[in-house]
């Protein structure tokens, strides 16, 4: 892996102090003005009191609300299926639910597999059948792609109002109001919109709802900066000290005791099992366990999510394997497979791994009999969802990120849009992109690493996507120890040791999924490694470790 250290010159390193070296990072993420960098090491709470929305859509959604309301209405909140979707979709369902109007308000997740992604036919009828007298419904977190199913809803005397954070098509639907940001999350967009619902209907405040919106925020990797910084910055201590009585027992069932949750708990610990009833079962069971108010409902709940976890696991570790032999050793500037035995509900996931190991854009299919689902993945520097666009006028519907976005295809037509893809890949993508880059913040030596800095250190989380933890290389690195951990001896547990001055400074590094360099590491050597900084406590005990990113030999 290549490195691309900001700042390593010799020099300027022997006269950086702890307050040299936070100017230095603060300069990396592109905050060189005192202000921007006070908003970004203190992030308030006003920052969320701005206009996200138009005006206009705001006003119309909120006058409707209170119509259906006055008029006893049915209104549906037609939530995602995925963690930022289920988070979101609880927010604005008990902000209306919870209100002293008296508002007829029902919760509708869609079945993945019957009713398929976002507001559908099939969902709509479905919400026809059961909920009688609907008039209204409020999607979360999807709806921006759905104009025919806009006009179907209401052509079914249903009004819409979409609430979204997805990237606009070309052409919009004509839902009755539109609320809209790409500054935020899906259940970050739910939860500022509540509070104007809230504002405009006299309510109470949102209970812990910002938690929510953090959980969703955190889980579905958006850029941790500017309001989501700050939704997910407050809403995680909240989380935290959550009195949900479902989220408690979702700690319980990860064994998870931390009085201070960190976006990685929430990441690839919690939201996983909330986002493994919608890929494999119902995601209305992840809902039921965010409401509810009975401990043993929530406890069978978060046991089931577990259990449906565990399954995806072994159902994505299967798939993955079976795509790495599919692809073998070729050579390519893109990743497109499709197969009959992949379930559309880990298809988002096989592509996420396929484009971290071989670090290509990948597109995975599950291949059915008429219709199939697809989801992909990209890399930096190339946007999939405008690549997928442009084979739009042969795809079913297509919708998503820069960075991940799915589409349905018919069937027949899958080699239509591989070929098509390959074409707009091989035209628009830049051979510098296809190599994977470690961004390494500065170099550092061991002597600078202390409890003081690290401190300052912690002032720049929540970490995330828009804002990654620093990351420090330091050159000249002896290996003291070494040895390997894990079931299958799959990480790499290190002593090391690097001179400052005459002075011996050691520290312990851990590298998780480093076990394969083992039998390639001598103390005789030196080597150049690139880590973050993190404080492992244990019985008591805290002290600094380093967590490795890479490791080399220091002549390479």
């Amino acid at each position: 892996m290549k490195w691309r250290v900001k700042i390593q010159n010799s020099k300027l390193l022997s006269r950086l102090n702890i307050k040299k070296i936070i100017e230095v990072l603060l300069s990396n993420r592109g905050l060189e003005t005192k202000k921007e960098q006070e908003d970004f090491l203190k992030p308030s709470m006003k920052l969320l009191e701005q206009d996200f929305f138009e005006k206009k859509e705001v006003e119309k959604a909120l006058k409707r609300i209170k119509d259906a309301i006055k008029k006893k209405e049915t209104i549906i909140v037609y939530s995602d299926y995925d963690a930022d979707g289920i988070t979101g979709g609880a927010i604005v369902w008990e902000t209306l639910r919870d209100g002293d109007g008296g508002a007829s308000v029902f919760p509708y997740v869609p079945d993945r597999i019957a009713d398929g992604y976002g507001l559908s036919k099939n969902g709509i009828d479905n919400i026809k059948k059961s909920y009688l007298g609907t008039k209204l419904i409020i999607t979360v977190d999807h709806g921006i792609t759905a104009e025919k199913q806009v006009e179907y809803a209401r052509e079914q005397g249903i009004d819409v109002i979409i609430t979204d954070h997805h990237t606009f098509p070309p052409k919009l639907p004509e839902a009755l109001a539109i609320i809209h940001s790409l500054d935020l999350s899906g259940s970050g967009v739910a939860y500022i919109f509540s509070g104007l619902i809230r504002k405009s209907l006299n309510l109470r405040d949102g209970k812990d709802h910002l938690s929510l919106a953090a959980f969703g925020t955190i889980a579905d990797l958006v850029p941790l900066v500017g309001p989501n910084r700050v939704i997910a910055a407050f809403g995680l201590a909240e989380l935290s000290k959550t009195k949900r009585i479902g989220i408690r027992a979702l700690l319980e069932t990860s064994f998870i005791e931390k009085k201070k949750l960190t976006p990685y708990d929430v990441s690839f610990i919690l939201a996983p099992k909330i986002n493994a009833a919608g890929r494999l079962t119902h995601a209305l069971d992840s809902l039921r366990l965010l409401c509810t108010k009975d401990e043993k409902r929530a406890g069978m709940l978060a046991e089931k999510l577990n259990r449906v976890n565990l399954d995806r696991q072994q159902m994505l570790a299967s798939s993955v394997d079976h795509a790495k032999k599919i692809i073998g050793g070729k050579s390519a500037d893109f990743i497109f497979i499709s197969d009959e035995s992949y379930h559309e509900g880990v298809i988002g996931l096989i592509a996420g791994k396929l484009t971290e190991e071989f670090y290509r854009p990948s597109v995975v299919i599950a291949r059915k009999e008429k219709y199939s689902k697809a989801s992909a993945r990209s890399i930096a520097g190339f946007n999939i969802i405008d690549a997928i666009r442009e084979v739009s006028d042969i795809l079913v519907d297509c919708g998503g990120h820069p960075m991940a976005a799915g589409f349905t295809v018919e069937t027949k037509n899958i080699e239509t849009v591989k070929k098509r893809l390959q074409k707009v890949v091989e035209e628009k993508i830049e051979k510098k992109f296809l190599e994977k880059v470690l961004q390494v913040d500065l170099e550092l030596d061991f002597a600078s690493i202390s409890g003081d800095f690290f401190q300052r250190l912690e002032k720049f989380a929540p970490f995330g996507i828009g804002n990654p933890e620093p990351v420090f290389s330091t050159s000249k690195v002896k290996i003291i120890s070494a040895r390997v951990i894990g079931r299958d001896s799959q990480h790499l547990k290190l002593h090391l040791q690097a001179d400052k001055d005459g002075e011996r400074i050691t520290f312990e590094a851990v590298g998780f999924g480093m076990g394969s360099l083992y039998d390639n590491l001598s103390p005789a050597k030196t080597y150049g490694i690139a880590y973050t900084i993190f404080e492992n406590s244990w019985n008591g005990e805290s002290k600094l470790q380093l967590r490795l990113r890479d490791i080399k030999h220091s002549d390479a």
